[in-house]
């Protein structure tokens, strides 16, 4: 499963995420402080980094998500993604630190919302690291203006790559339009 690193000054609520993320096989490495992160960061490369956003600490979980952002990650490796756990994830959005996160949750968040928000950004890390290695050979421009476009270009490029995933998908039948006889007369 995912690398991940967890950050909040709680730590009963630290300790109770570690051991249920644990338990669905993720490695978790936890900081009670901002200061405490950048130190594991220095040591590690974590895939997804989980952080509450007010923490007592002068730099709090915005000067974490910014040395994020500007720190300089190995060959071959993505950014690692930024969840925002908070109950403060109004102060976020009016800052340019929103622009680094991929995932904002209101604290309390429940504990599968959670998981499922981290499948999904593993699953985002996968794409990034199959399309770099299937696509080393090649190079191509193209321009950004939203995430869900980097995401369905990664998609269509790993389904086109691997007949694994083009045969894993299924085809929905086509909606049914209503007639447009109007509704039956009544007799």
């Amino acid at each position: 499963m995912s690398s991940l690193l967890l950050v909040d000054d709680n730590t009963q609520l630290l300790d109770f995420y570690k051991l249920v993320l644990e338990q669905a096989g993720h490695q978790v490495l936890t900081a009670e402080t901002c200061s405490q992160a950048v130190a594991l960061l220095a040591e590690t490369d974590p895939e997804i980094v989980i952080i509450d956003l007010r923490m007592p600490e002068i730099a709090d979980g915005l000067g974490l998500i910014r040395a994020l952002k500007d720190r300089v990650h190995p060959p071959g490796r993505t950014r690692a993604k930024v969840i925002v756990i908070s109950g403060w994830i109004e102060d976020l959005f009016e800052t340019p630190e929103n622009d680094s996160v991929d995932c904002v949750l209101p604290k309390p968040v429940r504990m599968e919302v959670l998981l499922r928000s981290i499948a999904r950004l593993a699953l985002m890390v996968l794409l990034c690291l199959v399309s770099a290695r299937s696509l080393a050979a090649e190079t191509f421009r193209f321009s950004v203006k939203r995430r869900a476009e980097v995401v369905a270009n990664l998609v269509y490029r790993f389904i086109k790559t691997y007949p694994f995933a083009r045969a894993s998908r299924r085809r929905l039948p086509a909606p049914r339009m209503p007639s447009s006889d109007g509704p039956p007369a009544s007799r």
